[in-house]
């Protein structure tokens, strides 16, 4: 590693302590001891897994803050596998064969939540629960064709919402009711029945 044009020795990196100004003898420490999820690849924090049956280890929480999950059989149930990644702030199943999304306990980090191309048919009042940081929410693509008011509830953040190409029949005024502070900027629903 080295500060500008100084290098600091290896046995300094990583020791706890910031020798470089810009403190990027510590930025990576936390991975030092994560393995990558079998059949899946990692760059930094960041995980994405495709076409496969992924299992994350229960006996450890992972430091990644993004994940994409394409094509992808999460071996756990999703309420313990968000209980695995408490830091992520950027989560992405595609195609991941998701019957159900609500009540999942996600990671209390999540900023964005994409869900594209599953089989969600149904989103129940407060689906989302305790994830108000999150500011984009897109499901999208996922056969949709309920949605009960108060749905979104407590997404105080939201900001982005789209629901593009689900079967949806008709909206109730109330799903987004309590649910933002802010205006929504992007709203899409696209194809209604």
């Amino acid at each position: 590693m080295s500060s500008g044009s100084t290098c600091i020795p290896l046995h300094n990196v990583c020791d706890g302590q910031y020798e470089c100004v810009d403190r990027s003898d510590e930025i990576l420490c936390r991975l030092k001891d994560t393995t990558c999820p079998q059949n899946c690849l990692c760059l930094g924090y960041a995980v994405l897994c495709q076409k496969q049956t992924v299992s994350f280890a229960d006996k450890e929480t992972y430091p990644f803050t993004q994940i994409a999950l394409n094509l992808v059989n999460i071996s756990q149930e999703l309420q313990k596998f968000h209980g695995l990644i408490p830091n992520v702030m950027f989560l992405r199943y595609d195609n991941s064969g998701l019957q159900q999304i609500c009540r999942s306990n996600f990671p209390v980090a999540l900023l964005q939540l994409i869900v594209l191309g599953n089989d969600i048919k149904h989103l129940s009042s407060n689906c989302f629960g305790a994830t108000s940081r999150v500011s984009v929410l897109i499901l999208d693509q996922n056969n949709i064709s309920c949605i009960e008011k108060l749905s979104f509830s407590g997404l105080s953040d939201l900001i982005v919402l789209s629901l593009s190409d689900n079967p949806l029949v008709a909206l109730n005024r109330q799903v987004l009711q309590n649910s933002t502070k802010k205006w929504i900027e992007s709203f899409h629903v696209k194809s209604f029945s």
